[in-house]
């Protein structure tokens, strides 16, 4: 677990724990915040353009994703009480259709290069809040996904892989393929929750 390679997709929790040892790092320099983005930003970048930088020795570093760290960071009061602005929504959307336009053109070389990307759909999706919160049923839904996200990241694969491997052969592979989204999606957050309680009643009766 300590080197990322336990299974596939907990690598990013070792990169996860890096950043929250920088993260008192931060609040020092919380006054500095253009500051913190464009330095992030551009050692983000820099450490994309450079694979050695991605480990040391066999543990996965965290410099090619601090800039997503520090732009949650900086950007946390602002999405909580989030205004939307016409021109902050054309620029994102510009971004968006840039990076789509140039991966179409570019697959095998941009398809994981997610620093503008990433930021842009994060920022559109807070968008879509106003609207989502006219169909109830349908926000309270993403809301509690959102709430229970960490777990279902830690859970889904352990279910995705069980699920596919015990289903195989195949026969229909889209078929096959969205089935076991579905199941897994709703295991791991049904899961996630019965973590969750569990947790938080661990939690209670340490405090007593």
């Amino acid at each position: 677990l300590i080197s990322g390679r336990a299974s596939t997709p907990y690598y990013f929790i070792i990169i996860l724990f890096k950043c929250y040892l920088l993260y008192p790092v931060l609040v020092k320099f919380s006054n500095y915040r253009k500051e913190l983005l464009v330095s992030s930003f551009f050692i983000s970048l820099v450490s994309l353009l450079h694979p050695d930088s991605w480990h040391w020795g066999i543990f996965p570093m965290a410099t090619k994703f601090l800039f997503f760290f520090v732009y949650g960071f900086v950007k946390r009061d602002e999405f909580l009480n989030f205004t939307p602005h016409i021109t902050h929504l054309r620029v994102w959307l510009f971004i968006l259709l840039s990076y789509s336009s140039l991966i179409l053109a570019q697959p095998a070389l941009l398809y994981n290069v997610r620093l503008f990307y990433g930021i842009a759909v994060f920022n559109l999706l807070f968008f879509t809040a106003p609207i989502l919160k006219h169909f109830k049923k349908t926000y309270a839904a993403l809301a509690w996904l959102g709430k229970n996200s960490l777990w279902i990241y830690l859970l889904h694969f352990l279910i995705l892989e069980y699920i596919f491997f015990t289903t195989l052969p195949v026969t229909r592979y889209y078929t096959h393929f969205f089935g076991i989204f579905i199941v897994t999606t709703i295991v791991s957050a049904l899961t996630a929750k019965l973590f969750d309680i569990g947790y938080k009643k661990i939690l209670q009766a340490a405090r007593l």
